[in-house]
């Protein structure tokens, strides 16, 4: 029983870090698509869009 309160409490924090992982994945992701070319850039924002 003492587990319980661990177990929710590291749930709670992996849902937090989670959603912080995934938006700097995302601005890392950008970031790299900027620096493209134009030609490349268009050409990725394009297929991300779909």
């Amino acid at each position: 029983m003492a587990d319980a309160p661990k177990n929710r409490s590291l749930h709670c924090l992996e849902l937090v870090t989670g959603f912080l992982e995934d938006k700097k994945r995302r601005r890392h992701y950008k970031a790299r698509v900027e620096g493209l070319p134009d030609g490349y850039r268009a050409a990725q924002e394009n297929r991300t869009t779909r």
